[in-house]
């Protein structure tokens, strides 16, 4: 994610939920959630990641429903602080989603 929230990359995994809007949906380069519940956690999350200048930025976890699994997904939002330069100083957090049911590793 960069400061503004938008999506950056992804990998192909995380593209596949993101394409299937299977529980992460891509809404003109913004990451939502499908309930609004679970969208208003996912905003906040992302602000406390990526907070105004001069605020403390904060990592966070939620889980998030899926249309295509029983299994919730687990979304760990993390701030990256200082520009890193592998970034290119274009990302401000990771989001980490991890699936439960399946035994893949963490790409």
């Amino acid at each position: 994610m960069d400061r503004r929230g938008r999506i950056v990359a992804a990998n192909d995994r995380a593209r596949g939920f993101l394409e299937e809007r299977d529980g992460l949906g891509d809404d003109g380069g913004l990451l939502s959630a499908p309930l609004p519940v679970e969208n208003a956690e996912l905003s906040r999350l992302l602000a406390n990641a990526l907070p105004s200048s001069g605020v403390q930025s904060h990592a966070g976890s939620m889980l998030v429903t899926r249309s295509l699994s029983p299994t919730p997904l687990v979304l760990r939002v993390n701030p990256v602080g200082e520009p890193r330069p592998e970034f290119r100083g274009r990302v401000a957090a990771l989001v980490l989603v991890v699936d439960p049911a399946t035994h893949h590793r963490v790409d």
